[in-house]
C-alpha cells in the first residue's frame, strides 16, 4: 500500500464578503457571548432553515451570523469539519449564513436505468476557509449534525484544498479499457495495516486501484492491490 500527500496549484480568490447583520440590536462584535453558548440571539420564529433542520430530526439552537469581523485584517485558512452524513443540505445552508467560503467535494454518480444522484468523494467531511483568530468561527461547533473540526482545529498543508479541487471533479471520467473499477465506486479495504476502511476510487487498472479516503486528520491518496479492495457500492 502507498499512501501520497496531496499538494497543489491556485484557487480563484473569493468575493469580499458582505458586513454582518444585526441581531436584537447587536453588533456581530458583541455576539461571542452566543456563539460560545451562553446567551445567543433569540431565534425568528419563521426562519426557514430552523424549519428545514425540525424536519430532518435535528436540533437547532442559536441563529447563525456572518462569522468575518468587518475591517480584520484576515489570513484565512482551511479546515476539515466532520459531520454527521446525510446532513449536507442543512449544513450548507447553515454555512451560507455565515459567509464563509466552504468545499463539499461531490461527484455525479451514473448507474444505466437509474436517474444520477450525488456522492461525495469524502463523506462525513466538508472543508472550511476561516482565520482561526479573528472569524467567529466557533458556531460552526453549534450546528446540528457537525462532529468536530479536526486538530482542534488544525489547517491543511498549503496548496492541499487547491489540488483536492483540481484531483476530485463534479464529474468522473469514464472508465478505461485497462480499468478494473471504475472511477466514483466505494471500496471497502479488505487487508492490511488500514482494513475495514471504505474509500472512493479515482482511478484503477488491472492490478492497482487509487483512492481518497480521510486518514489522520487530512485527505490521503492510496494506492492499493486490486485483491485488497471489496466493492461495495
Amino acid at each position: 500500500m502507498i499512501m501520497t500527500d496531496i499538494r497543489g496549484s491556485s484557487l480563484k480568490s473569493h468575493s469580499e464578503m458582505p458586513q454582518p447583520k444585526r441581531l436584537d440590536g447587536v453588533e456581530a462584535d458583541g455576539i461571542e457571548a452566543g456563539i460560545d453558548g451562553a446567551s445567543g440571539p433569540a431565534i425568528a420564529q419563521n426562519n426557514p432553515t430552523i424549519s428545514a433542520s425540525k424536519s430532518m430530526g435535528v436540533n437547532y439552537s442559536p441563529e447563525f451570523v456572518t462569522a468575518i469581523r468587518p475591517g480584520a485584517e484576515r489570513e484565512p485558512e482551511w479546515f476539515v469539519m466532520r459531520f454527521i452524513t446525510g446532513k449536507e443540505r442543512l449544513l450548507r445552508r447553515l454555512l451560507d449564513q455565515t459567509r464563509l467560503p466552504y468545499h463539499h467535494l461531490t461527484f455525479e454518480h451514473r448507474q444505466r436505468r437509474r436517474p444520477p444522484t450525488e456522492r461525495a468523494w469524502l463523506p462525513g467531511h466538508m472543508f472550511v476557509h476561516f482565520d482561526r483568530r479573528r472569524d467567529y468561527w466557533q458556531q460552526i461547533l453549534h450546528m446540528p449534525a457537525v462532529l468536530e473540526i479536526l486538530g482542534d482545529p488544525s489547517p491543511l498543508p498549503v496548496g492541499m484544498m487547491e489540488d483536492l479541487v483540481g484531483r476530485l471533479p463534479n464529474r468522473v471520467a469514464k472508465a478505461s479499457a485497462f480499468s478494473t473499477i471504475p472511477p466514483g465506486q466505494t471500496i471497502r479495504i479488505v487487508r492490511g495495516p488500514v482494513a475495514g476502511f471504505e474509500c472512493v476510487v479515482t482511478w484503477s487498472d488491472r492490478r492497482h486501484v487509487k483512492v481518497i479516503s480521510m486518514m489522520f486528520g487530512r485527505p490521503t491518496e492510496l494506492i492499493l492491490k486490486i485483491e485488497d479492495v471489496l466493492v461495495i457500492g
